[in-house]
């Protein structure tokens, strides 16, 4: 009886092992590793961008997802996936003139209207690409805004009256004012506890022109750039803090630790496929 269940298993792990080598059962790999894109975080579900194995995006046929332009890093196009390959996905765009073959790591999924949802990543540009996730109309906060950089592209998105970005820096504040007029910055030292973040969230809104429904939480998207390389216990408890009290609909999180923590987690459960040497390089085109 064991003899014959070690057989299986061997024989399980040697069909995954051909359908990675060969192109043809690339399906097969895609839809192995497909299942296993989120995993449970306290009450949300977390993915990583860019995904550990592609490299790129957690996306297959029949999945919504962003294309991000080469010509402007800003510029995103909504479609749904109908054709991928191991490192190109082809994306039919609402506007059709955008639709085409993008670079999977030029690929974001579309977690727009998703509900506790978590999008960890490590890099700026990175994090500046996640902001395709912020439709029309939807309430933003940005905790760790600096200079405004990445704020000024989420009301670019959503309307500059319904964004906010916070920041412990007074001086980085006042630079963002000035260079951003029409977005609200607030600075504030937030405690890494959550003290008085539900507080002023609500004071925030209050004072936001935003559409008033109870069954909304304070923020419909929060941002979190606490700085890239700070502690993971850091950005847990920030974390931990933004989900009790807030609520928000989707989170977005810039943290090297966190990220290669969460990519560990994935990676010890055996649920991953594939060579992971390109998490060594860096693709930034």
């Amino acid at each position: 009886m064991y003899m014959n269940l070690l057989l299986a298993i061997c024989l399980a792990g040697g069909i995954a092992l051909v359908a990675y080598a060969c192109g043809g059962s690339q399906r097969l790999r895609l839809w192995m590793s497909k299942r296993e894109y989120f995993c449970a975080y306290r009450r949300y579900k977390l993915t990583l961008y860019p995904w550990i194995e592609g490299p790129g995006s957690a996306v297959d046929v029949g999945d919504k997802a962003f294309g991000i332009s080469t010509q402007r890093r800003s510029e995103f196009s909504r479609g749904k996936v109908v054709e991928s390959t191991t490192d190109r996905v082809k994306v039919v765009c609402e506007n059709a003139r955008h639709s085409g073959w993008f670079k999977r790591i030029r690929v974001v999924p579309d977690l727009s209207t998703q509900t506790d949802a978590i999008i960890v990543c490590c890099e700026t540009w990175h994090y500046r690409r996640l902001v395709c996730e912020v439709l029309k109309g939807d309430t933003v906060l940005e905790i760790g805004c600096d200079m405004g950089s990445t704020t000024s592209l989420l009301a670019a998105r959503a309307g500059p009256q319904f964004v906010v970005g916070i920041d412990k820096s007074k001086g980085s504040v006042e630079i963002a004012s000035k260079r951003h007029p029409g977005i609200n910055f607030v600075h504030c030292d937030l405690k890494l506890d959550g003290s008085g973040l539900l507080e002023l969230s609500k004071g925030l809104r209050r004072k936001m022109n935003s559409r008033s429904n109870v069954e909304r939480p304070l923020f419909d998207k929060v941002f979190i750039d606490i700085n890239g390389i700070r502690p993971l216990k850091d950005v847990k408890q920030l974390l931990h803090s933004v989900m009790q009290q807030l609520r928000p609909r989707l989170i977005i999180v810039k943290s090297v630790h966190f990220y290669n923590e969460q990519m560990q987690r994935f990676v010890n459960s055996g649920k991953l496929l594939g060579d992971r040497r390109w998490q060594l390089e860096r693709h930034r085109q």
